[in-house]
């Protein structure tokens, strides 16, 4: 059950392992998104859960990127399959990995999501007020293009 397998999975990422097992765990995740997307629909939030920042604020530069390219994966390819509850869950983390402060260029990618985000809208109650306090965070950033790329969205 993939379902089961995900959960497990979340367990893991929350506990002590070693990095050398998040990309493992992490490859298994997008696996399952790309093989089961059809079938997960009670999975989106355990999913989500498992690529929550706090998963990945201490670790490095390459498992953070390997989380968000999930994020990537999931925000280009498979937001048809995403319920209103869950796609919530997305629109935060997509912020979340806004805020991050380990890499840049993750910071940046997430700005770029907004666009996807903005044009699915309707799956959100309140958007609009939720987006613009989420934003406004990202307009004091002290990194002049994480601030300058929030302003420009």
């Amino acid at each position: 059950n993939s379902v089961a397998i995900l959960k497990l999975f979340y367990l893991l990422l929350g506990s002590f392992i070693p990095d050398k097992y998040y990309s493992l765990i992490l490859d298994q995740i997008r696996f399952i998104i790309k093989n089961k997307s059809l079938y997960i629909t009670n999975g989106w939030d355990i999913i989500f859960d498992s690529l929550k920042i706090e998963h990945f604020q201490n670790k490095n530069q390459e498992i953070l990127a390997n989380s968000f390219s999930l994020i990537t994966t999931i925000t280009n390819d498979f937001t048809c399959y995403i319920s209103e509850k869950n796609f919530q869950a997305l629109f935060n983390l997509i912020f979340d990995y806004a805020y991050q402060t380990i890499d840049i260029n993750v910071s940046l990618s997430s700005l770029g999501f907004l666009w996807v985000i903005v044009s699915l809208s309707n799956k959100i109650s309140n958007f609009w007020i939720k987006f613009i306090d989420k934003i406004i965070v990202l307009f004091h950033d002290q990194r002049n293009d994480v601030s300058t790329c929030a302003v420009k969205n």
